[in-house]
């Protein structure tokens, strides 16, 4: 999963706030696949997910998923 920029299509869909600033309406700048938005303040606290989280690759499955 990746951390990338919000498009401006999708902030006029309504991913406009940064999800950790909410109190304070803070326009956000990146999002995840999770959909968490943050700003630039906040984007170390979006987290990429890596394979050693819990998910098979194609090739663990092909392996390991049908035992």
């Amino acid at each position: 999963m990746k951390i990338r920029k919000i498009k401006p299509i999708e902030k006029a869909n309504g991913m406009k706030y940064c999800t950790f600033c909410k109190p304070v309406k803070v326009d956000a700048i990146y999002r995840d696949n999770d959909m968490k938005l943050a700003c630039e303040t906040h984007k170390s606290l979006l987290t990429e997910k890596t394979p050693d989280d819990g998910y098979m690759s194609e090739g663990d499955y092909q392996s390991w998923g049908r035992l």
